[in-house]
């Protein structure tokens, strides 16, 4: 778990250095500076989101992208406001849950 930590706080770093190339403003205005943040933005994250799914319980389930994407939605919801690492914290709690319940339900 510490390696996924430590590329998640990666990430998280980067995130936050990301700013607006306003040098954009000349070639399609304000949409175009935001469309370009948001692109860099999304791609930072969607690479955390998969370094946070390859190290949740999940990642070998037959249905784990489903369950993990159920998870993740509330995690993001729930942290995204205070950065990645606050997401990833309330994943590892909701993680931790859900694969309590699963086991129950197996008979575990």
């Amino acid at each position: 778990m510490n390696d996924v930590y430590e590329k998640v706080k990666d990430c998280d770093k980067r995130m936050r250095a990301v700013k607006m190339d306003k040098s954009l403003i000349a070639h399609g205005g304000m949409p175009a500076v935001r469309k370009d943040y948001n692109a860099r933005i999304d791609a930072i994250e969607s690479e955390a989101k998969e370094v946070i799914f390859l190290g949740s319980s999940f990642a070998n389930h037959p249905h784990g992208r489903e369950i993990f994407d159920v998870i993740w939605a509330d995690a993001y919801e729930r942290g995204h406001a205070a950065g990645l690492m606050e997401v990833y914290n309330e994943f590892i709690d909701l993680d931790t849950f859900a694969t309590s319940v699963i086991s129950i339900a197996n008979g575990d």
